[in-house]
């Protein structure tokens, strides 16, 4: 690891943080962006996170012609990890993350910074253009799940904070609130920027949304984003780990039960995402542990007006899995479904399918 000297970042007004992992395609356009910002008092952290391709030695070229730069190394540990390390060493004010396959519009930095310096805002957020490399990697809704929808000042309550997206990218952090709640990424596991983003906003009261294009996000399917909407169940469970992992510094800070009327209304959202991804056997894994790891915290009352998750705290997986995809499920001596189309009724019954029109 990097020997950090604290003096190198002094004056810094922002730490940028960049987990770098196998990144050595669009590595170098990525740090480009960040030496040239027309704010210069930046530090910026890069984490190689065992990278078995070139990506380290672009960082340390980069890292001698700029003292701003400041390399860490660690064993391939994820993203969250990478993450809490360089938190852990930023030495500004306020923080801003970056992807090693992203990069910054030049003013970003300062645009940013002028936003939130010397505001009541908590955070504020930018729009993006959104780049895809590959065509047909995303849905349409994945890919405007992007943009920033939400403009100027923004009251943070219990109907606006479930409109926050759970992405890093777009945001400028305050470090004083990360230091007062003690808020990091659980390592170890994907969807880590879901756990941050919960735990900021419990904490926060406003925020800002700037109304201009200043992130330039890569759409790819080799990206570590990307690989979160393919359809492998153990990246899935991931989502029920990294809620574990918010709630239970929730309930330590003592800011959980003021904050179930938001959270559950995301935790909807994010439950019926992976419905949509999952076939029945993997949706039925992770509703399990999605109930064992996090609906426990939750009483019957809390949940009542979310019928998925109610039935889901019930273990009624199956009823579950059926309702969200539109299939009307009864179980009598063996299992009976009926789903109805636009012009017939199909009724399966212990492996038989009758059709009949309607």
């Amino acid at each position: 690891m990097t020997n950090y000297n604290t003096a190198q970042a002094q004056n810094a007004k922002i730490s940028i943080i960049m987990p770098v992992y196998n990144a050595e395609k669009f590595l170098r356009e990525a740090l480009d962006s960040l030496c040239k910002q027309t704010m210069k008092d930046i530090e910026i952290l890069c984490v190689n996170d065992g990278s078995s391709d070139n990506s380290l030695n672009i960082l340390r070229e980069y890292e001698k012609k700029d003292h701003r730069i400041i390399v860490f190394s660690q064993p391939n540990s994820g993203p969250a990890m990478a993450r809490n390390l360089a938190l852990s060493f930023a030495n500004s004010p306020f923080v801003m993350f970056c992807d090693a396959d992203d990069s910054y519009e030049p003013t970003m930095c300062e645009e940013m910074y002028e936003a939130i310096n010397g505001s009541s805002y908590d955070f504020v957020m930018c729009d993006a253009n959104i780049i895809e490399t590959d065509k047909n990697t995303r849905s349409p809704g994945a890919v405007d799940y992007n943009r920033l929808k939400t403009f100027g000042h923004i009251s943070l309550d219990n109907s606006s904070k479930p409109l926050i997206q759970t992405i890093l990218w777009n945001k400028i952090f305050k470090m004083d609130i990360i230091r007062k709640y003690d808020i990091s990424f659980p390592n170890g596991f994907e969807m880590d920027d879901d756990a941050f983003i919960c735990l900021y906003l419990a904490c926060s009261n406003s925020t800002f949304g700037l109304n201009r294009k200043l992130y330039n996000y890569r759409l790819s399917s080799n990206s570590i984003v990307a690989n979160y909407y393919s359809n492998h169940v153990n990246k899935l469970l991931h989502l029920a780990c990294a809620y574990q992992f918010a709630i239970a510094n929730l309930i330590k800070l003592k800011l959980f039960h003021e904050n179930i009327p938001w959270l559950t209304v995301g935790l909807d959202s994010k439950f019926k995402w992976v419905l949509n991804l999952s076939n029945k056997k993997n949706a039925i894994k992770f509703m399990k542990m999605f109930n064992k790891k996090v609906l426990r915290h939750f009483s019957y009352n809390d949940i009542k007006n979310f019928p998925l998750l109610l039935n889901c705290k019930k273990g009624k997986y199956k009823e579950v899995y059926y309702l969200h995809k539109g299939i009307k499920y009864t179980s009598y001596w063996g299992i009976v479904t009926r789903k109805k189309s636009k012009h017939e009724e199909s009724i399966s019954f212990l492996g038989l399918q009758v059709k009949k029109a309607i």
